[in-house]
């Protein structure tokens, strides 16, 4: 059954489809790009996906994660290639998930898988910059740079995604006492 994507924030700023619902992994993430792209606050991001009937969890991932891997993407060309490849959550209690391989999660397979055919299909310039802005890596790269430092003996934090979803995560990691 196909069901025209509801318009219920700002109908004079978006210009959707109709999707089938749910939605396929890959269309939340092309329509999380665009509208990033167009500004869009995160939290109308969550609620336009969640409307699609995409996951919660899964909305606040593609928004931490899309803009790691265009940031990733052009720190890499530029000679940086020492990133975290774990992540855990933090959850609405405080407590953090167990990392998890990056490349196991499927919504990062599927943001990098985006960010490919993005840039295949001519991509580029501020199209790409825009998002990589939006990573909390590129940001600590260009403050970096800023301050003198090398792109090549740049570290990074390892990766800690918060999120308010009540979603499956991982096992819980007890608090410190």
């Amino acid at each position: 059954m196909s069901l025209p994507c509801p318009l219920f924030l700002k109908p004079d700023t978006w210009n959707l489809t109709p999707y089938n619902l749910p939605v396929t992994l890959p269309e939340a993430i092309a329509e999380t790009a665009r509208l990033l792209r167009s500004a869009i606050p995160d939290n109308e991001i969550i609620e336009l996906l969640t409307a699609l009937d995409v996951s919660r969890s899964t909305a606040e991932e593609i928004l931490a994660f899309l803009p790691l891997t265009y940031g990733r993407e052009l720190l890499r060309r530029s000679g940086c290639t020492d990133f975290p490849t774990t992540c855990a959550r933090r959850l609405p209690d405080g407590t953090l998930t167990l990392p998890i391989t990056l490349s196991r999660k499927p919504v990062w397979r599927a943001c990098e898988a985006f960010l490919h055919t993005d840039l295949a299909s001519g991509s580029h310039g501020d199209d790409v910059l825009l998002l990589a802005n939006l990573s909390p890596e590129f940001q600590h790269a260009h403050r970096a740079l800023d301050q003198g430092a090398d792109l090549q003996d740049l570290t990074f934090d390892p990766l800690i995604l918060t999120t308010t979803a009540d979603g499956p995560v991982d096992e819980k990691i007890p608090p410190n006492p």
